[in-house]
Formats: C-alpha cells, sequence, structure tokens
C-alpha cells in the first residue's frame, strides 16, 4: 500500500522502559528546597515515578511530529549508605501526539505486560547538593532474545522468538490506533534508559532521561497500518524527564497518579 495512509501512525515507545504528551512544562521548584546538607539523604521506601520519554519523527506527507510517553511507575527504593537497589512496576502509560488526525492508544494489558525491572543506583554529590545517579537497564518486549542486546528483532508472526506478551491472543503487544485509521498493531520493542536528578528534599527527586528504543510491527488489523518512519529523542534533552514523590505505608498502583505531580 502506496500513499500517505501508509505512514499515519506515530512510532509507539517502549519503557524501560518506554512509552507520549506533547509540550510538557518541566517543573520548577525553590532553590529552598534543594538540598544542601552534607548529611546523606534517606531515600529508603516507596516512591511514585513519573518518566517523561520525548520524541521527533518525519513522516511523508505529514511533517515533523512530536511524541511525549509518559509512564507512571510504583518503586521500592532500598538503600546501604550511598548505594540504592530500585525495583520498579510499571503502573500507567500514556501516550500523545502534536499530530491529533491519529491518536494511539496502549490498553491496560499492553501496561501490565511491561516487565518489572530491578536497578541499581547511587548517591552522588555534585556543586554542593546531592544528586540520584540510576544505572541503565534494557527490556524486550514481545519476543524473547537469546542476545537481547544485539540480536535483530522479529520481523513476522512467523518468527519463534515471538511471544504473546499481552495474552490477547495476538503475536507481540496490540497498540490500538483510533482517528483517521482505526485498527490496531502488533509489535515487539526493544528500549533501555538511564536517569540522574537532583534530590529536592527527601520528599521528591527530579532530573533528566536517557533512552534509546525500537520497535517492529509484525502485523496489523488494516491495510493502513504498517511500517512506521525513525523515531529519536527530541534534541531538546530537557522534554525526556523524569520525577519522583515519596508515598507513604505500602502502596499500590491505584495510588500513583498524575495528581501527585501537580505543584
Amino acid at each position: 500500500m502506496k500513499g500517505p495512509h501508509r505512514q499515519l501512525v506515530p512510532l509507539i515507545l517502549s519503557t524501560c522502559l518506554l512509552l507520549v504528551t506533547t509540550a510538557a512544562v518541566s517543573p520548577t521548584y525553590a532553590s529552598e528546597y534543594r538540598m544542601s546538607s552534607e548529611a546523606l539523604p534517606e531515600l529508603d521506601g516507596w516512591w511514585a515515578q513519573k518518566m517523561v520519554l520525548t520524541a521527533v519523527s518525519d513522516p511523508p506527507f505529514v511533517g515533523t511530529v512530536t511524541n511525549e510517553t509518559i509512564n507512571y511507575l510504583l518503586i521500592r527504593v532500598t538503600q546501604d549508605g550511598r548505594q540504592l537497589t530500585l525495583k520498579s512496576q510499571v503502573c500507567d502509560v500514556d501516550v500523545d501526539s502534536d499530530f491529533t488526525k491519529v491518536r494511539t492508544i496502549i490498553p491496560d494489558a499492553f501496561a501490565d505486560a511491561l516487565p518489572d525491572s530491578t536497578r541499581t543506583g547511587e548517591l552522588t554529590r555534585r556543586d554542593n547538593r546531592w544528586r540520584l545517579e540510576v544505572d541503565r537497564v534494557l527490556n524486550v518486549v514481545g519476543a524473547r532474545l537469546r542476545e537481547p542486546t544485539s540480536e535483530r528483532l522479529p520481523t513476522s508472526t512467523d518468527d519463534p522468538r515471538v511471544v504473546d506478551g499481552d495474552d490477547d491472543g495476538r503475536p507481540g503487544l496490540t497498540v490500538k490506533i483510533r482517528g483517521m485509521v482505526n485498527g490496531k498493531i502488533f509489535v515487539v520493542q526493544r528500549g533501555w534508559d538511564a536517569y540522574s536528578g537532583t534530590i529536592f528534599s527527601e520528599e521528591r527527586i527530579r532530573g533528566d532521561v536517557r533512552w534509546s528504543t525500537e520497535q517492529q510491527v509484525l502485523g496489523s488489523t488494516s491495510i493502513f497500518l504498517g511500517d512506521q518512519p525513525p523515531t529519536e529523542p527530541h534534541e531538546d534533552s530537557d522534554r525526556s524527564f523524569f520525577e519522583m514523590v515519596r508515598l507513604d505505608g505500602s502502596p499500590s498502583c491505584s495510588d500513583v497518579s498524575s495528581d501527585l505531580f501537580k505543584d
């Protein structure tokens, strides 16, 4: 199928990962909330995290498209001095785009299929402020690869490495498309992220995210949905960021919402 319709869907990004609202405004905090004390911050406990990954693509006949993926996660932080272990669970994923004629919808089953992750972090001191540095982690969803970092992603449903990650009877993971084109696409994804930020207090952390992702479309329910143009992180690195807010008690994903990150 040739023509403009073939390329209308922006690339869906994955989580480690992975997945967008346009023109998110980075919050600013008054300088008095920055932790200037030399005492080691105590971060042990439960946290909610919002991670925004902003990307651009250039599909034919459309022009530059800006996408954001907003991930909401529940994180258990265990601290041993300056060393941290962060166990993360993806609670929700939202996708948005400044190309409004097509909307990408991430089903709950997609978010549920994104793997929990355990990664390490470290507290460092820079410019008289404490910072959190979290190591890079990579995930593959919709396929099982023997060499996750280097092996090529599957390109067809016949590939034995493809799995039904969201248990909906379709290969890979299912993403819904609404607008000029209605249907579903079935994808496999590989992505990584690492993040670092300023500890503003023992209740709030904010910083930058470094990330990359790739995706293969295995199939679709419409002839108008197919391969998608390459997507790259936005050149303004401030457009990809994270925030963490401390939670009380023994929270679950139902306690993680966008309201926690409004100032």
